[in-house]
């Protein structure tokens, strides 16, 4: 989730880097242990949090979303990944109490919907570059969304913003992945790219999230 950072190479050849490089197989380490830290931070969160610490968390977790998705907070990694990985778990412990009825099917939709998309960039080799002009607009639509929708509380406003919300994240997962299956190390380290897959699948599990809840 980063356009303005990074300008995507022509693409390679179909049959070149079939195979995972030494720099994608670190990254999608990296962001399995970020998944799973994430997950095993979320159930201690859910089972162990008083209901103070729920305002804390959401504070935390939208001064992390600035600093790394906005402002492109990424290095040291050691330092982003762990504490990124640790707030947003203690933010999804909280969202499974507030959306506990649908938080199961979305998670489940999240998986899905994020293997499908990888796989399909890993399967066609595509450029997806051609979607860095629509994700940059789309996070201005969404932005201004957000601020009518507190102004004026409309539910199929709220609807329509999750519904885009998805879309975009959807684009980020193909746009980022893509990014990612084109570069050797040279322009982002693993570290910067697991940040980037990271924000991409938990920004996409609370749109579903937000989406599954209007229809529940």
């Amino acid at each position: 989730m980063s356009y303005d950072q990074y300008q995507m190479q022509p693409q390679a050849p179909q049959g070149m880097g079939s195979r995972l490089t030494p720099f994608v197989r670190e990254t999608y380490r990296l962001f399995l242990f970020g998944l799973l830290g994430m997950g095993g931070i979320g159930v201690l969160s859910y089972k162990f949090m008083p209901p103070i610490g729920a305002g804390v968390a959401w504070l935390l977790n939208a001064i992390m979303w600035i600093a790394v998705g906005w402002f492109h907070w990424r290095r040291p990694t050691r330092v982003v990944l762990p504490l990124f990985t640790i707030i947003t778990g203690a933010w999804l412990g909280v969202l499974a109490h507030i959306y506990a009825a649908v938080f199961a099917p979305a998670l489940i939709l999240t998986l899905g919907a994020f293997g499908g998309l990888t796989a399909y960039a890993h399967t066609t080799r595509k450029d997806f570059s051609f979607l860095g002009g629509f994700l940059s607009m789309a996070f201005w639509v969404i932005l201004l969304g957000i601020v009518v929708q507190f102004i004026f509380p409309l539910p199929l406003l709220h609807l329509a913003i999750s519904a885009f919300g998805v879309l975009a994240m959807g684009g980020w997962v193909l746009y980022d992945t893509s990014r990612l299956l084109q570069d050797n190390g040279d322009r982002m380290t693993p570290g910067e790219a697991a940040a980037e897959l990271l924000l991409d699948i938990v920004g996409l599990f609370q749109w579903i999230l937000s989406l599954l809840n209007r229809f529940r």
